[in-house]
């Protein structure tokens, strides 16, 4: 999976400023390949003011400056194995606000949006792509469900 190699190149990023992992989160689609729901091409991740700062003196991969499309600062790194993504928040999308200090759960070290997170998020963005996970999300569940009361019944 992309995911696991973004996931490396985003350590190597964050390891060569000294920016702990706990002091990144990896949100939207890249917290569904987490869950082995989809796929990702690029991460996206939001982090803390003092490490984005921080990342953005990073030395390597070109990164180009600019504003996200939630009108965040955001850094972009080209890696092999995709672009990744780090912004500020927080950040507001349907009167809901989204960032660093959310839900999470942890996946290889790094903080992660929870899913209840992202369903919240993909909802408010209601883009097609969004509709397309929130039914990710929702078979999952129903799966779950399904795997818990097979087990409540049989154990």
């Amino acid at each position: 999976m992309k995911y696991d190699s973004l996931i490396r190149e985003l350590k190597g990023i964050i390891d060569d400023v000294g920016v702990k992992p706990g002091d990144t989160m990896i949100i939207s689609s890249g917290a569904l390949a987490a869950h082995k729901l989809r796929d990702v091409d690029d991460l996206d991740v939001v982090v803390p003011g003092k490490a984005f700062k921080a990342l953005s003196r990073h030395p390597k991969y070109g990164q180009t400056p600019g504003k996200s499309r939630l009108g965040t600062p955001i850094i972009r790194f080209d890696t092999p194995s995709g672009q990744i993504e780090i912004t500020t928040g927080p950040f507001s999308v349907g009167g809901q606000t989204f960032g660093f200090k959310v839900p999470r759960e942890e996946h290889g070290g790094i903080p992660h949006w929870s899913l209840d997170t992202v369903k919240r998020f993909k909802e408010a963005m209601g883009r097609p792509k969004d509709i397309a996970d929130l039914e990710r999300i929702k078979t999952m569940s129903k799966h779950a469900a399904l795997f818990r009361g097979f087990f409540s019944v049989h154990l």
